[in-house]
């Protein structure tokens, strides 16, 4: 079962869903059904102690966007 993120519309909530079928009606905790799909981004987990080392992976992200590495210039 896939996890989908979304935004409300409303009173602008992020949240994540664990759907059975991708058509299924989602709505928000505060009751909005007019919410936004919007691209997940994957996240592999590291084992703990394993930092980064020199292998291209992005730096952390960015407070402001949530891009990773700082890459919006922001950081």
């Amino acid at each position: 079962m896939p996890i989908y993120e979304y935004h409300c519309n409303d009173c602008g909530a992020d949240f994540e869903r664990l759907l059975k079928r991708s058509d299924e009606k989602v709505s928000c905790d505060c009751g909005n059904e007019k919410v936004t799909r919007r691209l997940s981004v994957f996240a592999p987990h590291v084992a703990a102690g394993a930092g980064r080392k020199k292998s291209g992976m992005p730096g952390p992200a960015c407070e402001t966007c949530k891009l990773a590495g700082g890459s919006c210039g922001l950081a």
